[in-house]
């Protein structure tokens, strides 16, 4: 089925809108458009290769990225601050956690899980607390170092490294051989 043949202006504004909240999945922002066609994922395809539709997502991106403030920036800003996250912070000196409304900011926000878990020594009602482990999940500090590089123009973790070359790769070759 060409682009002409099908019919998508029903649902072009909706499909637009949905790829923002099915995080540019084309198959799911169709049918949340209300598309019905048997092939979807064709559909889907159709409609989003057409550039009128994809410079509205674009739009629409921007108008979200205004509204909530995030952009790049934002982005890498926080991954800065993972990266900067030092365990020394929390600690007291003798090794215990400080009291958590002592922790900097970053600490609250990035931590994924904290568990508490009672120790008991002896049995039965001669049980008594014996102390409490505490189990924090840090963020993966190697993942966001891999984001940061990403992010930046270091593409320290890119598979592809593109050049911009104005001379054949055998006239730089020549011009080493002569230094």
């Amino acid at each position: 089925m060409s682009n002409k043949e099908f019919n998508w202006t029903p649902i072009r504004t909706g499909f637009c809108e949905q790829m923002l909240v099915h995080d540019f999945n084309a198959t799911a922002a169709y049918k949340a458009a209300g598309g019905t066609a048997k092939h979807a994922d064709r559909a889907a395809g159709q409609i989003y290769a057409l550039p009128e539709v994809k410079a509205r997502i674009e739009e629409l991106k921007a108008q979200r990225s205004e509204r909530t403030k995030i952009d790049a920036d934002y982005v890498l800003n926080r991954h800065y601050e993972i990266d900067q996250m030092d365990f020394i912070d929390i600690l007291n000196d003798d090794l215990s956690f400080k009291s958590i409304h002592e922790w900097p900011k970053v600490f609250r926000q990035f931590i994924g899980s904290f568990e508490l878990a009672e120790l008991y020594e002896g049995r039965g009602d001669d049980r008594e607390i014996a102390g409490v482990l505490k189990k924090i999940k840090w963020p993966d500090k190697l993942r966001n170092l891999e984001l940061l590089g990403k992010h930046t123009a270091v593409q320290a973790y890119s598979d592809k490294v593109e050049l911009e070359v104005g001379k054949s790769l055998a006239e730089l070759m020549k011009e080493v051989a002569e230094e």
